[in-house]
């Protein structure tokens, strides 16, 4: 069962990666807005909570949405692991074409402007989870006194965890794709390997520039 419908999850899980983080990043501007507006208050999904404790319940929801992404695409992984035959092909296929402008997975072609178009959504997705935390470092400064207690702490270290454990699923994935690639299409595989070496170096400069970004948040201010 899973290998037959496994191109159609697969799609689905997508689909659900898209909404998830669509609702991360509009909750991590609003954060960032609030903040830079001075509001007294933010909406956190449709809830008005007074800003300088809003802190708390959006580390709640960032750790959350990236524990439910690493998930995703572990899961994911499963269902690829489990095709053989002409599902595979359906299932890579469906990984490589997703809509989600954020699809880590996009691969279109073998030439260099194609590998360098289909890494930017690997880099956004990074980018995305630095926006978070630039978020959580803009509206920490806005609470009471600067101060955070030790739940507040312990959640911005899972927010860290989560956001390893997805890149880590990624990773997985890739190597899952590659493996099912060399086992069909053996002369497919340098050609897609190219494609991950050119995401490798998008997730690095948006891990540079995603840290600068936080950087200015945190220590410099809006």
């Amino acid at each position: 069962m899973i290998r037959i419908g496994a191109s159609i999850a697969i799609d689905k899980h997508l689909d659900q990666l898209e909404a998830v983080l669509n609702i991360f990043m509009v909750t991590a501007l609003i954060g960032l807005v609030a903040s830079a507006n001075n509001n007294k208050e933010m909406d956190i999904l449709g809830s008005k909570i007074d800003t300088e404790s809003a802190y708390g319940v959006a580390s709640w929801v960032f750790d959350g949405a990236f524990l439910f992404i690493a998930q995703m695409f572990w899961k994911a992984g499963d269902l690829l692991l489990a095709c053989d035959g002409d599902e595979v092909d359906k299932a890579n296929t469906a990984l490589f074409t997703h809509k989600w402008l954020f699809n880590p997975f996009s691969y279109t072609g073998h030439n260099w402007a194609s590998n360098a178009n289909c890494a930017i959504g690997a880099s956004l997705f990074v980018l995305s989870w630095w926006f978070g935390l630039a978020s959580l470092a803009v509206l920490a400064a806005k609470t009471s006194d600067g101060a955070r207690d030790t739940t507040d702490q312990i959640l911005l270290g899972f927010y860290i965890l989560f956001g390893i454990c997805s890149i880590v699923g990624i990773c997985r994935l890739f190597g899952i794709v590659s493996d099912k690639i060399g086992n069909m299409v053996p002369s497919e595989t340098s050609a897609f390997r190219q494609s991950v070496a050119w995401k490798s170096v998008a997730i690095l400069l948006a891990t540079l520039l995603g840290w600068r970004l936080y950087y200015a948040f945190a220590n410099i201010g809006m």
